[in-house]
């Protein structure tokens, strides 16, 4: 995982990861890429990660105001620990997306059926740069 993040940040330790740590990951419409929240704070911005144990959030205010104002906000997150990646050749799983005007939460491609946890999972981008979330399944989803 490359922290796309400039140096003068990365040498901050403000700007530290803690990967015993949970930390909220979302989708940067702006930056083309994913970017790591912990303790309020832009910690990292990455192409490609992993996140252990995620739980998939939607704040419904958030996704209200979404749908009302046609303006995006961040309201939706993967809340989780950062793993290594282990590269995209090597991903296999089920698809997760989210579409605040069409789902109230995350789901799996193409059911929708709801998803809130899983075991792990893996985001990237396609050559054409299209977010993908891929997700090995818990029991319980």
């Amino acid at each position: 995982m490359i922290n796309l993040l400039p140096a003068e940040k990365q040498n901050d330790p403000r700007y530290k990861l803690d990967y015993s740590r949970p930390v909220h990951v979302y989708r940067n419409l702006h930056k083309k890429c994913y970017s790591v929240r912990q303790d309020g704070l832009v910690k990292g911005h990455f192409r490609q990660l992993a996140v252990e144990n995620p739980r998939f959030v939607v704040n419904t205010a958030g996704m209200t105001q979404v749908r009302k104002t046609k303006t995006k906000n961040v309201h939706a997150v993967i809340v989780g620990r950062l793993a290594n990646f282990v590269g995209v050749q090597a991903i296999s799983g089920d698809s997760v997306t989210y579409n605040p005007y069409v789902h109230e939460s995350f789901v799996f491609e193409p059911s929708g059926q709801p998803i809130m946890s899983a075991k792990r999972a893996d985001l990237f981008f396609s050559t054409r740069g299209r977010s993908i979330v891929k997700v090995q399944r818990s029991h319980n989803y």
